[in-house]
């Protein structure tokens, strides 16, 4: 996929869950190039791709891949699976596929006409094995664990044009691995951070 959505697909473009992203759209400027990770059914895609974005990068694995190890959640994979059963509709790794699945299709039906929308299903890391174009922008809402937010960020930061933007969801004491990973990269980079609307972030990359 790549190109410009067509009118009649822009118009069709609701607004979905994750309203916060809201608050950070005027930095998303026209003609740029970024990238997601972290898109679920699309919801914030949309509204970047009408601020009138040259291309976006939307990364997701729809798997538990990510979840395999993660340590997002004290009880691990187990508490991950029990979680979002009603969800996905079963408590089975097999039943998180197959709901996995119906909404990678969904996501690529609600796209299909917008060209400059590249799919890619992979985990963030296997993205950053083979993405090394340098963008405008990164948008970060993928893993909440503190090592792999972190790694994101760090993966991300390195694909980042000199001024672009570093953006991020879930800055909330709700999400300590999230928070505490960007605590600990913008110390690490002795960057300044903007808090936009409930838990939305803004780094700069120099």
């Amino acid at each position: 996929m790549g190109g410009q959505c067509n009118d009649s697909e822009k118009a069709t473009m609701m607004v979905g869950t994750n309203s916060d992203s809201d608050t950070i759209l005027e930095f998303i400027n026209p003609n740029t190039d970024g990238i997601e990770l972290g898109v679920w059914k699309g919801h914030s895609s949309k509204k970047f791709f009408l601020r009138g974005v040259k291309s976006l990068q939307l990364v997701d694995s729809w798997s538990v891949a990510p979840y395999t190890n993660s340590t997002e959640f004290p009880g691990g994979m187990e508490e991950y699976l029990n979680r979002y059963r009603k969800t996905t509709g079963g408590s089975t790794i097999e039943d998180f596929t197959k709901f996995y699945d119906l909404v990678y299709k969904e996501v690529c039906e609600t796209f299909r006409y917008c060209p400059e929308a590249y799919i890619h299903r992979a985990t963030t890391d296997t993205f950053f094995t083979y993405w090394k174009t340098p963008v405008d922008w990164v948008y970060v809402d993928a893993s909440h664990s503190f090592e792999n937010c972190l790694r994101d960020m760090h993966n991300s930061w390195a694909v980042l044009k000199p001024g672009g933007l570093l953006l991020g969801d879930d800055y909330v004491d709700s999400k300590p691995g999230v928070k505490k990973a960007v605590d600990t990269f913008t110390a690490e980079y002795k960057v300044p951070i903007s808090v936009i609307g409930k838990k939305q972030t803004l780094i700069v990359k120099p």
